[in-house]
């Protein structure tokens, strides 16, 4: 966390819930974070050139994956999990457009990103050009994350509260879909339309690679 989180009473965003994050990072610094209860679901997204598609679908071929992920995510190491004997060829980013660029000439072969965060990047990025959009192909990889607001020093009366109301706020509204994932959102809600579609560029939901493990989100450790 950053140094301006030290003053704020909660965070929302694409923060991946996990006990290693709540019982390690969260707690230091005084921050005494809790997550709240989850408000998305996503799944671990790839993508790649359509050449380069058989490659990462067949098991035969894997070895000659050249991977791209970004540094200090909790899909790093559900990448790393997913492909062992690939760690040593794993490239490691600090931006998502430095990983992009990289894809985009050919440095590697396939980027992965929560897919949530994959499809809105992309979408402002690699194709804001139409043409490109057809050159690339996004597959879904099994597993889930669960995304939380999080809560800071919740020893503390209002914020122990605060949680409190985020907690049933969550409760009370109904998971909406976006392709596969799900988001909770207040009804009748124009940015949450604006968002579903922003969030869909083409992808090719017909065929998965066959040679990749499931991966929970206890595996998400980061």
């Amino acid at each position: 966390m950053a140094d301006d989180e030290k003053q704020l009473d909660a965070l929302c965003g694409p923060y991946t819930i996990t006990t290693g994050r709540e019982s390690g990072e969260l707690q230091k610094n005084g921050l005494d974070g809790k997550f709240s209860n989850s408000f998305a679901w996503t799944s671990i997204a790839v993508v790649l050139k359509n050449k380069d598609k058989d490659i990462f679908l067949h098991p035969t071929s894997v070895q000659g994956l050249k991977i791209g992920v970004l540094n200090g995510t909790t899909t790093k190491e559900a990448v790393r999990a997913l492909y062992p004997s690939l760690v040593k060829k794993i490239k490691y980013y600090d931006n998502f457009e430095e990983a992009i660029k990289k894809l985009e000439i050919g440095d590697i072969t396939a980027y992965f990103d929560d897919e949530i965060l994959l499809k809105t990047k992309l979408k402002t990025n690699l194709f804001q050009n139409s043409n490109k959009e057809s050159e690339y192909t996004i597959l879904h990889m099994p597993s889930v994350i669960e995304y939380g607001i999080v809560v800071f020093r919740i020893k503390q009366n209002k914020n122990y509260k605060l949680l409190q109301e985020i907690n049933k706020l969550l409760e009370n509204v109904q998971q909406q879909p976006v392709g596969s994932i799900r988001i909770k959102i207040l009804e009748d809600n124009k940015n949450f339309q604006d968002f579903i579609n922003s969030v869909e560029p083409k992808e090719d939901s017909s065929r998965k690679p066959n040679h990749s493990p499931p991966v929970s989100s206890s595996q998400n450790l980061n």
